[in-house]
């Protein structure tokens, strides 16, 4: 949780200067991957960081969103979305059959 806090401070630090009219998102991908050095992270760790830099944000007077694949959020698959969902909006990609590209909505 803290270094999603210290990414959730450097953010804030990049876009402090500028008129933000769009949510700060938070999207991390890679763990599922044994590339990367989140893989096999819980489920439960990666929300509570998810929550750490959506609560950061937030308390600095931005609105803060989460995003990820729809089927990620699905029954609390790989997110404990039920945590996020009632505090901040979700922001989900859909592949589209036969396609290369995403539709993105808000759930």
């Amino acid at each position: 949780e803290q270094e999603a806090i210290e990414e959730a401070q450097f953010t804030v630090n990049v876009i402090r200067d500028y008129t933000i009219t769009y949510p700060v998102v938070y999207d991390c991908e890679g763990y599922n991957d044994p590339d990367y050095r989140i893989y096999n992270l819980s489920k439960g760790i990666r929300t509570n960081n998810a929550l750490a830099f959506l609560n950061y944000i937030e308390n600095c007077g931005y609105e803060g969103m989460m995003y990820s694949s729809s089927s990620h959020f699905t029954e609390d698959n790989e997110w404990e979305i039920s945590r996020i969902d009632p505090y901040y909006d979700v922001s989900a990609a859909k592949a589209l059959p036969g396609r290369s590209f995403f539709r993105v909505s808000i759930l």
